[in-house]
């Protein structure tokens, strides 16, 4: 696989913001080297009509990024901010599945 693109990977936490919250910080950005893959979604719905919506899978060798799989994650991919659904290593290479996030970032 040619992992010729690029996306920049951004770890979310939470910190208390004094007032008896937490309010959310990005980290700085680390560049990785990818290569991002569409693919869609069927599912039916509970009154029985078919759904599709579109997700992506970004493919990626570098793990550096990584402290824990089970931390949120944020990617940017071409202006576009997507949220981390799930990781897998797959030995040879991370695969990340992700999909558009709003505008709550």
């Amino acid at each position: 696989m040619n992992y010729n693109e690029s996306a920049k990977i951004y770890t979310v936490s939470e910190r208390k913001d004094n007032m008896g919250g937490y309010e959310q910080v990005k980290s700085d950005p680390i560049t990785i080297k990818c290569k991002v893959a569409p693919y869609t979604v069927r599912t039916v719905n509970s009154a029985g009509l078919l759904e599709t919506y579109s997700r992506n899978k970004l493919f990626t060798q570098e793990k550096s990024f990584i402290d824990d799989i089970y931390s949120d994650y944020l990617i940017e991919y071409k202006g576009i901010i997507y949220r981390k659904i799930t990781i897998m290593d797959a030995n040879k290479c991370l695969i990340i599945e992700m999909e558009t996030l709003s505008d709550e970032y």
